[in-house]
């Protein structure tokens, strides 16, 4: 994705320290089972209460990847971020253009109303998502609220009940709604049990972004800038109530309140790339030192918990282990997380590894290796047996998140699939996104709108 890759020669390790050759990703021909049909949804608040999503910059056509792309290098390698320039204040505000988002489709359904507000400027999301509409869907059904159309009702979308939260309804799957526009350079995005929080670039060659919040709730009103001009963040997570995430130019590790009480928990930091969290400490990539560290949650000395480490990207905990993906040697490992004992490696035919995440006792993480074979999700059990693809190849996914059931993704496009394996469903086809956080009812992910300016989307599980 927005890092060089080589050539990599693609094999699949079926226990941990065997290989055999792999020709392609399980799925990768598999068609959209619950995608977006191409009806076009207004950019409405969640809470269907009428206002205008917030969209700001010029309406040309293109996206934001290559401008977002920079941001992530530029984080990454610790330079300027600089390289797109004139675009429009990035911040929510009253006076924002409408914005619209459109999923063209093979589907015949009949678009919305996705007229922008008067005087506003049309800016749109443009995909291609091959899913059937109304397929095998009754023309009326019998429901709690009565007798409704299951394929266009958006608080009966393809079963009773089930509620699109705020957006439309097409052929019986919910379709996607802009919460926040006007969102330029954003990547970073995380949740919590009442927010979703994500970042937004000054626009300049400085490197600081601000932090936003929104909440959950469909009633939950407009974005709030929490923390604004913070020295080039890196990507953030949540624990307790908390935000926590590394500043690469002033070398800190950082947590924030919802309410944007920000406290520095080290500035021992080196240059964090990325960050984890558990119960008592915060984790990082320090690209300055080449190595992983830790500080505690309530600050004080920094620790060395896996140093010598040529090439790292993302991070994860579980109860026992940190884990990392080094994606030039195409492997995922971990270490104890109390420090001192020698780094295992899982795996090293992991296909150029990027971002990574831990549930239910197994490691899962998103493959770029689009110079082979388009990258795609894998599974492996946390001892690096059993690696498993269970979805591609996707394109350039760069970004994962699981639940109970699925893993999600985002890069080009956004998709979920069983954790078990199986049938791939495309929520998004084509596109520029970044970042992916699930909760309970619903996926939130950034998509370009513009060549300078993205959004953050809600869709309905």
């Amino acid at each position: 994705m927005h890092l060089s890759r080589t050539s990599i020669v693609v094999s699949l390790c079926l226990t941990a320290g065997g290989c055999a050759s792999l020709d392609g990703l399980t799925g990768g021909d598999a068609q959209a089972a619950d995608g977006n049909d191409g009806s076009p949804t207004t950019a409405t608040s969640p809470d269907g209460d009428g206002q205008s999503a917030d969209a700001r910059g010029p309406t040309d056509a293109g996206h934001a990847r290559d401008a977002t792309d920079a941001k992530h290098d530029a984080r990454e390698g610790g330079h300027d971020g600089s390289g797109t320039t004139d675009a429009a204040d990035a911040t929510a505000g009253e006076d924002a253009h409408d914005a619209t988002v459109v999923h063209d489709a093979t589907a015949d359904a009949a678009p919305a109303d996705a007229a922008p507000a008067d005087g506003a400027k049309d800016a749109r999301i443009e995909h291609d998502a091959h899913a059937p509409a109304d397929a095998g869907l009754p023309d009326s059904s019998s429901c709690d609220a009565g007798i409704v159309h299951l394929a266009s009702d958006s608080e009966n979308c393809g079963a009773c009940g089930h509620d699109c939260q705020g957006g439309a309804c097409s052929g019986g799957a919910c379709q996607p709604v802009i919460v926040a526009s006007g969102t330029w350079g954003t990547g970073f995005i995380a949740s919590d049990d009442q927010n979703v929080y994500w970042d937004e670039d000054e626009n300049d060659s400085s490197g600081q972004a601000d932090i936003f919040s929104i909440p959950i709730a469909l009633d939950g009103g407009v974005p709030h800038d929490i923390a604004p001009l913070q020295d080039n963040p890196t990507s953030f997570v949540t624990s307790g109530g908390l935000i926590y995430y590394g500043l690469i130019y002033t070398k800190t590790i950082v947590s924030l309140s919802p309410s944007g009480t920000v406290s520095t928990l080290t500035t021992n930091a080196g240059m964090p790339q990325a960050v984890a969290v558990d119960g008592t400490n915060v984790y990082w990539t320090d690209i300055q030192r080449k190595a992983v560290m830790a500080v505690p949650l309530a600050g004080g000395a920094v620790q060395t918990i896996a140093p010598g480490v040529a090439d790292m990207t993302e991070i994860a905990v579980d109860d026992t282990n940190v884990y990392w993906s080094e994606p030039s040697a195409n492997a995922v490992v971990r270490a104890v997380k109390t420090g001192g004992g020698t780094p295992v490696t899982l795996c090293t035919q992991a296909p150029a590894p990027e971002t990574i995440v831990i549930g239910g006792g197994k490691v899962y993480f998103a493959s770029d290796a689009y110079s082979v074979m388009g990258g795609g999700i894998y599974a492996m059990a946390t001892d690096g047996s059993g690696l498993t693809p269970l979805a591609g190849p996707l394109g350039e996914p760069y970004y994962v998140a699981v639940d109970e059931t699925f893993a999600y993704w985002s890069g080009l496009g956004v998709g979920k699939v069983p954790l078990a394996g199986g049938q791939i469903t495309t929520l998004v086809a084509t596109g520029a996104t970044y970042g992916v956080a699930v909760t309970p009812k619903s996926i939130f992910w950034v998509e370009a709108v513009t060549s300078t300016t993205n959004a953050l989307l809600r869709l309905a599980k």
